[in-house]
């Protein structure tokens, strides 16, 4: 279908992701529907480096007729984690970890991320879900693994570390909860990574903060 993207149009195919089904704070089901828009060359899906996809991030409940009603109908096309014309954001990733991430939020985080300079780096994302607002946040640095040559030695080094993640529940009243990641394994530079951070979020201008 065409639509508008970045102020020009362009012809997209549209992916609708497997639902969603859970339970929100107020333990009442609720359907997220994940409508992905993809790029196209052609006829063909475009899956080069640097394509992105966008979407809609839908979110339903059921009435007591049986007809199903949008939670948030001012959603609008935004941008998703993605590479190579493909999302990173995937039904049976979300199942896996979704939980309560906020005062009145249920999430998941997934990983998204790209490869570049022989190094693939790794980011956290938060989907964060409400009747009114699902939104998609920035957590947090996920990892690397990569190699780097060094001259005076005159070979290639690999290295790499992961990060794991764990949502705290110790501010109950937060919009959204702080999240710690624990980090182990070998920097670029070949020291040691064996730290953690907690990453609180800041309602005021509602995101993490970027991680220096």
């Amino acid at each position: 279908m065409q639509q508008n993207i970045d102020g020009e149009k362009q012809l997209r195919y549209i992916q609708q992701h497997p639902t969603l089904t859970y339970q929100n704070v107020q333990n009442q089901p609720r359907y997220f529907v994940f409508l992905e828009s993809i790029p196209t060359i052609g006829t063909d899906v475009n899956s080069c480096h640097g394509c992105y996809v966008k979407g809609y991030l839908l979110n339903f409940k059921k009435n007591p007729n049986g007809t199903f009603e949008l939670t948030n109908p001012k959603t609008k096309l935004v941008d998703i984690p993605s590479s190579y014309g493909a999302s990173h954001l995937q039904i049976s990733d979300l199942q896996k970890g979704l939980q309560r991430v906020g005062q009145n939020a249920v999430g998941a985080i997934f990983e998204t991320g790209f490869t570049s300079g022989g190094a693939t780096t790794s980011f956290f994302e938060l989907l964060v879900l409400q009747d009114q607002d699902v939104t998609i946040k920035s957590v947090g640095d996920a990892g690397v693994v990569g190699t780097r040559y060094i001259e005076a030695k005159d070979r290639e080094y690999e290295y790499g570390y992961e990060g794991k993640y764990k949502i705290l529940t110790t501010e109950p009243n937060a919009e959204l909860y702080p999240i710690q990641i624990s980090y182990s394994g070998t920097d670029w530079s070949l020291k040691k990574k064996n730290n953690s951070i907690v990453q609180k979020y800041n309602a005021a201008t509602g995101s993490y903060p970027e991680q220096k």
